[in-house]
């Protein structure tokens, strides 16, 4: 983990009681020259005070219920400049009841590159500071971990810190060390699998895509498919986490005020529709559960109409749905599984997932649910960081309870081709893909790789977390894999903008509609051809022979996966493959499955 410790300056006050320390201090030329003490009590809080941030501090201080002692100083300005500590300290015997403290701090020296992952550290926040005191921690202070690896390993990090009890005299200083002295123990260092050169192809790449659309919202990740080990996070808009290293300024405010909540990792924070990155999903579900076999063919021949259960022979009230082709008048005629995930041909995922009456016996609802649980849709997928959200998977249970209405056909339809109530977040979406990478095998995704003692003598080294593997036979999950790699290196597949020289990759396109409210309307916000907004999405995997990296990528609102995503996918894994981890000369061949 990288950072920096720096020294700032703190002034501290003891006995604070009721006014400011200072009484009319005396300034010449901006210098403090005399600030005579008196005995001090609780401030009025309502009333102007002399020092910034002093309110705050007292409200702190009593929230805490920590007011300070001649032994125990209470802060009451942070991040004072070096030439006014000075000056403080060359006034102490004017002022006894001030002193001047140094303090370290963390300076992180790759900014809003890593912010997310790294995250930030404040003091102790005063709804937890009882928590933390029942942790021995005694200092309410103390800066902690609040966000990112600092708060997930706080503990590691932090270390012990060491004990002295001193006897002073009247005047404070030392006299006596009373009783046996405990050695502080420093923290661990974390060493991560995150690659930097790789993270900064991944920022610049995805940053020129998302503004290209004028996106509020981007994501992008790679993994090591074969371990769960995450190569590269980045999460748009970022923030540099020196802002809140010393005092919160305005900095910290504009942060707030941004409406795209920049402070939130969207990579693990975010739900959204998959699309049609669900349909490797569907496909394993239905290869594993016999509703197909590799030779299967379900025929495209333009939109199909779902007929009302209650009115199965009254056209009028049937359901029409269609095919992304559909609208620029293309049909796709008969197609296996492998055809229709190069193709993404939704046709073909509707039948698998709701079956079409008296013709086709789809997956079905409850056996849809189940794979997605086996694939990891509606549970965290456990990686070390903080703040990852999920979402309960879809059953006719959950619609009946909160919407009062029944399971459909047309739920499973949309189900299969990853919209209706599907929402996953982009960690989830690569961990399907590196599922499918892999032969099967659930991962437990980590950034951390090992962490070491201050000396570098190795303390703790994480090994593959695997979570299961999937009741599927490697025979028919690897046709789930050639049609991702269909859809990339046949002359009709949807991701061939992913195609790097001299390495196979396999990969999905997804588009995403989704559904966003505009109140002027009172309606969704539609194109002028009455169409939804879109999320552009892609995840791929490389070597197709023996994957090690998977990426995704993820635009919000940025159109087709295939204009949007696929080339930010091509420039990290062209990157991946020519400056990080280039493949020895007999692998740079492409093999065909």
């Amino acid at each position: 983990m990288t950072s920096h410790a720096r020294s700032r300056k703190r002034v501290w006050t003891c006995n604070f009681v009721d006014q400011p320390a200072f009484v009319a201090p005396e300034l010449e030329d901006d210098r403090l020259i005399k600030a005579e003490p008196r005995k001090v009590f609780f401030p009025d809080i309502e009333q102007p005070l002399p020092l910034p941030g002093l309110v705050a501090l007292v409200k702190r201080a009593v929230t805490i219920e920590r007011q300070g002692s001649a032994s125990d100083p209470v802060p009451i300005l942070d991040g004072v400049d070096r030439i006014r500590a000075f000056e403080v300290s060359e006034e102490s015997f004017r002022i006894p009841a001030v002193r001047v403290n140094q303090v370290p701090i963390r300076e992180y020296v790759y900014g809003d590159l890593l912010s997310h992952v790294l995250g930030f550290m404040g003091p102790i926040p005063a709804v937890l500071a009882p928590d933390y005191r029942a942790d021995g921690y005694t200092d309410p202070n103390e800066k902690v971990g609040l966000n990112g690896l600092e708060y997930s390993y706080q503990s590691e990090l932090r270390g012990t810190p060491g004990v002295k009890y001193v006897e002073r005299d009247i005047q404070g200083k030392d006299m006596n060390v009373v009783g046996q002295a405990v050695e502080p123990v420093p923290g661990m260092n974390l060493y991560l699998s995150i690659d930097l050169r790789l993270q900064k192809v991944m920022h610049d790449a995805l940053k020129a895509a998302m503004d290209a659309k004028e996106a509020p919202w981007a994501v992008a990740i790679a993994m090591n498919p074969k371990d769960g080990e995450i190569l590269g996070m980045v999460s748009l808009p970022s923030y540099d986490n020196n802002i809140f290293a010393e005092e919160i300024d305005e900095d910290y405010l504009e942060l707030e005020r941004d409406e795209r909540r920049p402070l939130i990792n969207y990579a693990i924070g975010g739900l959204y529709p998959p699309g049609s990155t669900f349909k490797m999903i569907t496909a394993s579900a239905a290869l594993a559960e016999d509703v197909i076999d590799p030779d299967t063919t379900v025929t495209d021949a333009g939109p199909i109409f779902l007929p009302n259960r209650y009115f199965p022979d009254d056209l009028t009230q049937a359901q029409k749905f269609v095919s992304w082709n559909h609208k620029n008048g293309i049909v796709h005629g008969a197609i296996n599984v492998v055809q229709a995930l190069a193709l993404s041909n939704d046709i073909f995922f509707y039948y698998l997932g709701g079956g079409f009456p008296d013709q086709f016996v789809g997956l079905g609802q409850k056996r849809l649910t189940q794979w997605m649980e086996l694939f990891g849709y509606g549970e965290p997928t456990g990686i070390d960081l903080p703040g990852e959200v999920t979402t309960q998977v879809p059953t006719d249970q959950w619609k009946r309870q909160l919407f009062a209405e029944p399971w459909t056909t047309g739920d499973s339809y949309n189900m299969a081709i990853g919209q209706g109530f599907v929402l996953a977040t982009p960690l989830q979406v690569l961990n399907e893909a590196a599922i499918v990478a892999n032969g099967g095998t659930v991962f437990e995704p980590r950034v951390v790789h090992h962490m070491t003692d201050s000396n570098g003598g190795l303390q703790k080294d994480f090994e593959p977390a695997e979570v299961r593997k999937l009741p599927i036979d490697a025979e028919s999950f690897e046709y789930v894999r050639q049609g991702m790699y269909t859809a990339v290196n046949s002359d009709f597949g949807t991701a061939y903008a992913a195609r790097v020289p001299g390495v196979t990759v396999a990969a999905k396109t997804g588009t995403a509609e989704f559904f966003e409210y505009v109140p002027e309307e009172q309606d969704c916000r539609r194109d002028e051809e009455d169409n939804l907004p879109t999320h552009a999405w892609f995840v791929a995997f490389a070597p197709y022979e023996d994957p090690e990296i998977a990426v995704v990528v993820f635009v919000y609102n940025g159109g087709e996966g295939s204009g949007t995503a696929a080339p930010v996918a091509q420039q990290i894994l062209q990157q991946y493959f020519t400056e990080i981890a280039p493949p020895p000369p007999a692998q740079e061949t492409a093999q065909q499955p």
